[in-house]
């Protein structure tokens, strides 16, 4: 079973929000400087998830998920700061496995099949405000069969 798969079945959500508290996680929204989306802090072997305020809400929902794939990896310091510099293509292994973690988690109950219908994996990234070299942090999606 892999992360993001136990935290759904342990919380019973795919909400980062949900499952940052459920973790006992401190959770913020500040005022960051442009270009800082969120950052991992970890004090006193507490985890805080700071998040710019600022920044569109569904955009929100991703960098909540991105920070909380760092504190699930068990990450033991405190991550870079997520910036928009780090959606280009030169980014830390650490930044490209919390993108990868936050998809998995954000697409995970998604029961759509991109091949068939209209939406496509570039409207995933849209609706994130997210730039579109970032689908390559997109796992493909088995697609589900009805009994599940």
């Amino acid at each position: 079973m892999d992360e993001v798969e136990e935290l759904v079945k342990t919380w019973g959500t795919t909400d980062p929000f949900a499952i940052i508290n459920f973790l006992d996680c401190h959770l913020i929204f500040e005022n960051l400087r442009q270009g800082t989306l969120g950052i991992n802090v970890i004090s006193e072997n507490e985890d805080t998830v700071i998040i710019n305020e600022c920044i569109p809400s569904q955009l929100k929902t991703y960098v909540a998920a991105h920070e909380l794939g760092h504190i699930v990896s068990g990450v033991s310091q405190s991550t870079t700061i997520l910036r928009e510099k780090y959606f280009g293509f030169n980014i830390p292994g650490i930044e490209a496995k919390a993108n990868r973690f936050a998809f998995n988690l954000l697409l995970y109950d998604l029961d759509y099949d991109f091949e068939s219908e209209s939406i496509n994996l570039y409207t995933v990234l849209h609706y994130f405000h997210l730039p579109d070299n970032m689908i390559r942090f997109i796992t493909p999606l088995p697609i589900k069969s009805g009994g599940d």
